[in-house]
């Protein structure tokens, strides 16, 4: 399989508990994608969906706001995996920081 590559179509924080996923299908023999997620401190992944062969994004919705993901993924087909993706850490907030401005422009983010 190709390297998969990982691109995230928010930056790194997200309104609500709904993080969008979409990345660039660089493999040619896919059968699905495996998406995982696990939460902070990071150390236990779970994996979320499999998708269908070539597919390019997902939602997934988490169980809380203002918390911190990271996700990654990985090809698969019958002979095996991909090697993950870069991991991408996100923070989620709650909907009344999404309608304060001032709790945005105070919000910062760290890219790992």
């Amino acid at each position: 399989m190709k390297k998969l590559l990982l691109f995230l179509l928010l930056p790194f924080f997200c309104f609500g508990a709904t993080v969008e996923l979409t990345w660039r299908d660089n493999s040619d023999n896919e059968t699905g994608f495996i998406i995982e997620f696990a939460e902070a401190p990071y150390t236990s992944w779970t994996e979320v969906v499999t998708t269908a062969a070539d597919a390019t994004s997902y939602s997934h919705t988490t169980a809380a706001d203002d918390i911190q993901l990271a996700y990654r993924i990985k090809a698969t087909n019958s002979t095996g995996d991909s090697a993950y993706s870069k991991v991408r850490y996100f923070y989620t907030r709650t909907n009344q920081e999404r309608n304060n401005p001032e709790s945005r422009a105070r919000t910062t983010t760290r890219r790992r």
